[in-house]
């Protein structure tokens, strides 16, 4: 990591922030030297560290990329992004459950991002079109347990829990999905 007790007041952030204004930009290449740059004096730069992954990724060089998310790994395990960036290349190549599980240690890593386009909610997807009815029903109570007024997962769980025949389950998630929306027919 920078030691940012050594760097001028608001230097990498002010870094940080031209990266970002570069990556809305799609100047990708740019991003890269850049990065390159900076990496040259602080090699285990970790918010460096995966651009570089994300420019590789964007750029459509795949090794790179993948060579960039596993040195983050290997510094940290708590890098959502870099967890993206691998599980963006192991769905490409069809290696789902490297993908779900890149996903979920993304999901791990900012439990709170739930939404549509979220980790946990690719995760989801992998496995619904995979019919891995249980594996879903793990990655519902996960995403359950970090947004418990989600009656909308709960309907999804009462129908896989019915088509596992899990009764228990499916009981215990409409009776929450009964209190959280009481006039929903």
């Amino acid at each position: 990591f920078v030691d940012h007790r050594y760097e001028g007041k608001g230097f990498v952030t002010e870094a940080l922030r031209d990266l970002a204004q570069l990556s809305r930009a799609g100047r990708w290449s740019e991003v890269l030297d850049e990065v390159e740059k900076w990496l040259e004096d602080h090699p285990n730069d970790v918010s460096f560290l995966e651009r570089k992954a994300r420019a590789h990724s964007e750029l459509g060089e795949q090794r790179e990329a993948r060579k960039a998310a596993e040195s983050i790994l290997a510094a940290t395990a708590e890098s959502a992004a870099a967890h993206l960036v691998l599980a963006a290349l192991d769905k490409e190549y069809r290696r789902w459950d490297s993908a779900v599980d890149h996903y979920l240690a993304a999901h791990k890593v900012s439990p709170r991002n739930i939404g549509p386009g979220s980790p946990i909610r690719e995760a989801e997807a992998i496995l619904r079109d995979r019919k891995d009815w249980g594996g879903l029903a793990e990655v519902l109570a996960m995403r359950l347990a970090g947004s418990p007024t989600d009656a909308e997962a709960y309907r999804e769980l009462v129908r896989i829990a019915l088509e596992g025949e899990r009764t228990d389950l499916a009981e215990k998630a409409i009776r929450q999905t009964l209190y959280l929306e009481p006039f929903d027919p």
